[in-house]
């Protein structure tokens, strides 16, 4: 499924090496992103995932909270990035209908701190500067309980058909990091990760508010959900573990960005 060997990329087509294109070539547009997840604007790259993206809206919708698992690599990320994410701004998700904001983070060393830059950069980056909160006011309603995260959703005035997306990436870093505080004698770090996954279920937990939760976990940290009360269930309800993707999805996943950038395959 490779272009001919002599072949070169030169902006967007393979020419062939006598040409005089190739003595310097040029690629100024490269429609693989090699080994880093896709972002949200390169959903236009992002092909052979389309009956997975259908699973995750499904799952997405009962569950609230939902998370997406898989081996390190197996595509997690760019799932939620280019498949989930535009699927609900287009609104295929039909009793949320198509307005959403989104506060996407990675939890690090500091889950709560990561949530609240999150959600003060997507929801009130809009509004008066002088009467927004900043990610320090946001992190305060975080953590004065585990209602914080419901509490910031309302205090941003948002109009009733707007949703909110809490997307955390790479969710199995509270896991991780969580356990070399602890043997740093940090005590107040395990208070933290609780206070943190409280926030997430608490969200759960009231399908009043339009917030949803989507977790991207690996699956070999899955037992350490068992650490935090509550959790275990709420993955259980919404788990998704990606598949292997079969020939003809494999085939689009590469074919597809190929013809966006202009390029042919041989046969």
């Amino acid at each position: 499924m490779l272009p001919r060997a002599p072949s070169r990329l030169y902006r967007g087509r393979f020419v062939e090496p006598n040409s005089a294109t190739t003595t310097k070539p040029v690629v100024d547009f490269n429609p693989f992103p090699g080994l880093r997840p896709f972002r949200e604007e390169e959903e236009h790259l992002f092909f052979g995932r389309e009956s997975q993206v259908d699973a995750l809206l499904e799952k997405l919708a009962d569950a609230l909270l939902l998370t997406v698992m898989g081996a390190s690599g197996s595509g997690k990320s760019s799932l939620v990035n280019c498949g989930l994410i535009p699927a609900l701004r287009g609104g295929l998700m039909a009793h949320a209908g198509p307005a959403w904001k989104v506060a996407s983070f990675r939890p690090g060393g500091n889950p709560i701190k990561a949530l609240a830059q999150a959600l003060a950069s997507a929801l009130f980056d809009d509004a008066d500067a002088a009467s927004a909160p900043d990610a320090e006011a946001v992190e305060t309603t975080l953590r004065a309980s585990k209602r914080g995260l419901i509490e910031v959703y309302k205090q941003a005035l948002l109009p009733e058909e707007v949703n909110l997306l809490v997307v955390v990436d790479q969710f199995e870093e509270v896991f991780r990091l969580g356990q070399m505080r602890a043997e740093q004698d940090e005590p107040v770090a395990e208070q933290d990760d609780r206070a943190f996954v409280n926030l997430l279920l608490e969200a759960r937990k009231n399908p009043e508010v339009s917030v949803f939760v989507t977790l991207t976990m690996r699956s070999d940290f899955l037992e350490d959900c068992r650490h935090f009360a509550g959790l275990p269930e709420a993955i259980n309800a919404g788990q998704y573990l990606v598949p292997r993707m079969t020939r003809e999805q494999r085939r689009a996943a590469i074919a597809g960005p190929v013809a966006v950038g202009g390029a042919m395959l041989t046969p």
